[in-house]
């Protein structure tokens, strides 16, 4: 999942400790879970949008449609498949943390 992201930054996570890498990962996962970004996100998207989210399983930006929205995911069709995505809301351009409803 290192496609696209900063050399420095996953050669400083590389070194970090487990315990670390945890505070980390709980530190991300509050600040995306807040409400003031899930608000800003979702007021500026709508169903049938056209949006870009991660695919954590290889790192890619994939395109993708909104066809349903919940309180802190959207529901996507991929534009290359005929899956159902749901992901995490977490910014105005993108979504990420994928999971596939095939």
């Amino acid at each position: 999942m290192s496609h696209g992201a900063d050399p420095k930054l996953l050669d400083a996570l590389g070194r970090a400790s487990s315990l670390e890498l945890f505070q980390l990962q709980a530190i991300i996962e509050r600040m995306l879970a807040d409400p003031e970004r899930i608000i800003a996100v979702r007021t500026n998207m709508h169903l049938g949008q056209t949006v870009r989210f991660l695919d954590p399983r290889d790192g890619q930006m994939r395109n993708g449609k909104v066809v349903g929205m919940r309180d802190m995911q959207v529901v996507l069709h991929e534009a290359s498949t005929p899956a159902r995505v749901e992901a995490a809301v977490c910014s105005r351009r993108a979504a990420c943390r994928r999971r596939r409803n095939d």
